[in-house]
């Protein structure tokens, strides 16, 4: 046994100096014939394996050593493939990194090959902010390839609302739309300030976000730029915004555009913001972004993005008796000014023994109730409640009124200024 045992030894050394394999190896190469019979070096394999002469047995283990370089060669060759591939991308901001369906939001990656040069964005803001009337929204967009490479980009456009979006190039031609499920883009808006809250352009007072500011809808769009390829977009849609009707005396609207989105574009884009408001006189505009105004269109350029969304706030002032927009308070300054209309009115009627000149006072009292008091309680509510208030103001006018025109004929006649003389006299 010993005798055997010091035999397998020596042969395994001198197949060493050979430069043989092993039995081990052999077995090794053995199950891997097995394994795969459809390959071509199978045959040599087997040879190996059973023992072939020495030159057989070199030429299997060249065989089987490049077997073993071969997946990290097909490693390397399909990374160097994928690194040639072109680069997608998104807009209304930057590239877009999508998991596999199910699997999680769509996220913004920098990319360093699209530069957005320019952004130019325009809201017409609609008369009738209570009757859903939708704000126009358009957008230029200058996108520019700055790579020596063929890119295909994927523009993703994000926006408050549900409408639809109207995309087309500088020629013209209408870019086809695909919708983004909802759920992809939750917590996209996360990465950069986001204001929540909305400011009343009439006296300032903050207040909760209408819900429709909240809900996001984006479509994606397919574009392919040339080397060095400058494109323009046109962008259009309607915004029916949001408003604010309970709290306040004179409905508030809201709308919002995302910019941040932007910002995963190359570099620094040029920046223009435009408002346009439904009349030049008598509409009050408050904007995150200071603007400036003049004959009612507020705009500003910027030479970079700014830090948050742009949100924007109006309302009008038309039917607002004093610059409050505080719905309890304002009713209430209303009243005591129609109240006073109404004392006053009885007041001169007293000193002039006239009783017409209180229904003057009387009715300018009513008129005030009636045209600045156009809110109250919000709706439902104020279908019932305005018509009961404006009854309650008439009957109380009514019974100062008949309580005024008593007191009136208990007072003594006007004695005359002049005199008229006795007849006889003065002869």
């Amino acid at each position: 046994m010993q005798q055997r045992a010091r035999m397998a030894i020596a042969a395994k050394g001198a197949d060493a100096a050979q430069g043989l394999p092993s039995r081990a190896q052999v077995g090794a190469a053995r199950g891997l014939a097995e394994e795969a019979p459809r390959r071509g070096v199978g045959r040599g394999l087997r040879g190996f394996a059973d023992g072939g002469a020495s030159g057989g047995l070199s030429k299997a283990w060249r065989i089987l050593a490049a077997l073993r370089r071969a997946p990290l060669a097909l490693i390397l060759l399909l990374a160097a493939s994928a690194a040639l591939a072109p680069e997608p991308a998104a807009a209304n901001g930057g590239p877009v990194r999508e998991a596999a369906p199910g699997f999680g939001p769509l996220t913004f990656e920098p990319s360093e090959t699209i530069r957005l040069v320019r952004e130019k964005v325009v809201l017409e803001l609609p008369a009738g902010i209570e009757a859903h009337e939708e704000a126009e929204v358009s957008v230029e967009y200058e996108l520019q390839n700055e790579s020596e490479a063929r890119q295909s980009v994927e523009m993703l456009f994000v926006r408050p609302g549900q409408q639809s979006v109207d995309v087309r190039e500088a020629d013209g031609g209408l870019l086809p739309a695909q919708a983004v499920d909802p759920a992809s883009l939750k917590g996209m808006m996360n990465s950069r300030r986001n204001d929540e809250t909305i400011i009343d352009p009439i006296d300032g007072r903050a207040f909760p976000p209408p819900s429709e500011l909240l809900t996001l809808a984006g479509s994606r769009y397919s574009l392919t730029f040339a080397p060095g390829e400058t494109k323009r977009l046109s962008i259009r849609y309607r915004d029916q915004g949001g408003m604010e009707t309970i709290s306040v005396a004179t409905a508030v609207g809201a709308n919002r555009y995302y910019l941040s989105p932007a910002a995963y574009w190359k570099g620094q884009p040029e920046v223009e913001l435009e408002a346009r408001l439904p009349d030049s006189w008598g509409w009050r505009l408050h904007s995150n972004v200071p603007l400036r105004c003049e004959d009612g269109v507020c705009r500003v350029k910027l030479d970079r993005l700014p830090l948050e969304e742009w949100t924007i706030s109006y309302a009008s002032s038309k039917r607002l008796l004093f610059p409050i927009n505080r719905q309890l308070f304002y009713n209430l300054c209303v009243l005591i000014t129609a109240a006073a209309l109404t004392l006053y009115g009885g007041d001169l009627a007293r000193r002039l023994r006239r009783f017409w000149v209180s229904l003057i006072g009387s009715g300018l009292g009513l008129a005030l109730v009636v045209v600045y008091i156009a809110r109250l309680g919000g709706y439902p509510f104020e279908i019932i409640l305005l018509p009961g208030l404006y009854g309650l103001v008439f009957l109380l006018q009514a019974l100062y009124l008949k309580r005024l025109a008593r007191q009136l004929k208990r007072l003594p006649a006007p004695c005359s200024a002049i005199k008229k003389p006795a007849s006889g006299q003065g002869r």
